[in-house]
């Protein structure tokens, strides 16, 4: 018999910034590299049966009532061949969290799905995107190109932090860890002084918020735009002698 779990309605960038039953104002890098781990343990799941999930983003990793982290939404995941991996032939994913390779129309394999994960944690280490552009073709030669700001990050996270984030958000896919190797990183260990240290650097959680309130605005608008679309088509098929509509009989 299956597990139910009960998920709740924001990502976890939104627990992370607003916990029940009330909202905090200042979050530690402890706090990140929980999320970080759980995050692995679901893509360890996945890439140890050959599936990428190739749309890591905030809206699909969701806590459970016993804060656990679940990835959901696999419209874009794809089996991949360890030996000899391929092109996906389309684009699937959300071009902002989409890896060099994706977008160049490279061979995918786990390392897109480690290239996403880096763009979560940049996010939670700075309050923002790593790559931004009001061009969507500037956008994308940002990210084939891996040109992201770690001066953007909270002044005091850590070295190790940092160091991290470079690994995880190369531009070379096969330069990338692997999830293993992702957990045997130093920043991620469990030791006492390790995560003493981690537990000591702490950020505020306006940035955060801020980048929520601007991520639900452009979800906001990129809906309204498929409703209009889908409006139009639907209006446009039903006019009589539009394609797959019958002409009126007299």
């Amino acid at each position: 018999m299956g597990t139910l779990f009960l998920l709740s309605n924001e990502s976890f960038l939104s627990v992370l910034c607003c916990p029940p039953p009330c909202p905090r104002f200042r979050y530690s890098e402890d706090d990140v590299v929980s999320y970080i781990l759980q995050i692995l343990q679901g893509l360890e799941y996945l890439h140890s049966r050959r599936i990428v999930h190739l749309d890591i983003k905030p809206d699909n990793v969701i806590v459970t009532y016993l804060n656990v982290i679940k990835l959901v939404d696999f419209g874009s995941a794809h089996f991949f061949n360890a030996t000899v991996p391929k092109p996906l032939g389309r684009r699937v994913g959300t071009p902002e969290y989409m890896s060099p390779e994706m977008l160049k129309g490279d061979p995918i394999g786990p390392p897109a799905d480690i290239w996403g994960l880096g763009v979560l944690i940049y996010i939670m280490l700075s309050g923002r995107s790593p790559f931004t552009a009001p061009d969507p073709t500037e956008l994308e030669s940002k990210i084939k190109s891996a040109q992201f700001d770690l001066t953007k990050c909270y002044p005091n996270a850590s070295q190790n932090a940092a160091l991290f984030l470079k690994r995880v958000l190369c531009m070379f896919p096969a330069t990338r860890p692997t999830v293993k190797e992702c957990h045997a990183n130093p920043w991620l260990q469990d030791n006492y002084l390790m995560k003493l240290r981690r537990q000591t650097l702490t950020f505020t959680t306006t940035r955060l918020k801020e980048f929520l309130v601007h991520h639900q605005k452009k979800r906001s608008e990129t809906l309204t735009r498929h409703r209009v679309l889908l409006r139009s088509y639907s209006n446009t098929t039903s006019q009589p002698g539009s394609p797959g509509v019958p002409p009126a009989t007299q």
